[in-house]
């Protein structure tokens, strides 16, 4: 009996101690920070976060990483642990650039990519151009965006490469056609960064102004329409579209096809995105702008007694803008001097 007594009396001595042992490893941590873990342990093991994409396309760009973007709730407090993970983490520090952003009503990212539920995850290439999405944060969702995007920019970049080395022999052939075949094939994949890109969008604008400076001497308006509506064609996608756009409904307005300038650049808003988009936008905001001044003029000629030329110029310009503000300003201008 006194035997089992103290084996008991060692045993619980012996488990005080260990449990006091551990109490002391979990209160202290093994960074000596405190806490579960331990604050220095815990950071150690975090994966690397941005939280700008703009700040992490110039990492990107830096050391050549792809970018990995977690668009959250505003009110997640902080990143699934499944980002905590050694893959994951290893891969926010080498070959990626992690960046967690709120989505939130002022995100620019939100509007850049359209984005309008939480979670999505987007994959980028060094530039921000996107090669894939998710709309789940789990380990599996994760892996399978990261390697489609880095499969998909390695074959993105090699046709190319394949597409510009394309152009420039027929470049030197002076073959100026296939040029534009080929550079425009490269502008139209909708990519930016790449120097392969810059170079045939400059030479495609340049291109652009030569065949404008050539369809404005030719002898009709329909001629000059009609070349311009090809010329579209051949740079659709590329940063000079818009502007010929804006030449050729220039044109028309000048040619007394007022209308058809304001259908031109309203149908051709619709396709065009960023600056093209208002550019585009604007110009026909200014031809809208131009009519009012018009009418304010026309009415001035009553002052002066040729209130019948004022009533001739008032209805073309009721028709030429119908459909708009200007047309209906004109219809209560002939009213006015009706009187």
């Amino acid at each position: 009996m006194m035997i089992q007594s103290r084996l008991i009396l060692t045993l619980f001595a012996t488990i005080s101690t260990f449990l006091l042992l551990e109490t002391s490893v979990w209160a202290q941590g093994p960074g000596g920070g405190g806490g579960m873990g331990g604050g220095r342990d815990r950071r150690n093991r975090e994966a690397k976060w941005e939280e700008e994409l703009e700040r992490a396309k110039n990492v990107a760009q830096k050391d050549e990483r792809f970018i990995l973007v977690y668009l959250c709730d505003p009110e997640e407090e902080d990143p699934p642990r499944v980002f905590d993970t050694e893959e994951l983490r290893k891969a926010s520090q080498n070959g990626w650039v992690f960046v967690r952003e709120f989505l939130e009503g002022d995100n620019p990212t939100r509007e850049e990519y359209d984005v309008n539920r939480a979670p999505t995850l987007l994959g980028l290439d060094q530039y921000g151009n996107e090669f894939g999405r998710a709309g789940r944060a789990g380990l599996t969702d994760i892996r399978g965006l990261m390697k489609k995007v880095e499969s998909q920019v390695a074959a993105f970049i090699k046709k190319l490469k394949a597409e510009y080395s394309k152009g420039r022999v027929a470049l030197r052939q002076k073959k100026e056609s296939k040029v534009l075949d080929y550079f425009s094939k490269i502008v139209r994949m909708g990519k930016i960064g790449y120097s392969e890109i810059e170079k045939a969008e400059a030479w495609i604008v340049d291109y652009a102004g030569k065949e404008l400076g050539r369809i404005r001497q030719l002898p009709t308006l329909s001629e000059q329409l009609k070349a311009g509506k090809t010329l579209i064609g051949k740079c659709a996608g590329s940063s000079v579209e818009g502007q010929i756009l804006i030449v050729l409904s220039e044109m028309e307005a000048d040619g007394g096809k007022v209308r058809d300038a304001l259908r031109r650049l309203a149908d051709g808003s619709k396709k065009l995105r960023g600056k093209q988009k208002q550019d585009v936008r604007a110009a026909r905001e200014k031809l809208i702008t131009f009519g009012l001044q018009k009418i304010e003029a026309l009415v001035a000629l009553c002052d002066v007694g040729e209130k019948e030329q004022a009533r001739e110029g008032l209805k073309m310009i009721r028709d030429d803008y119908k459909g708009t503000d200007t047309s209906t300003r004109a219809s209560e201008a002939l009213k006015a001097i009706s009187r």
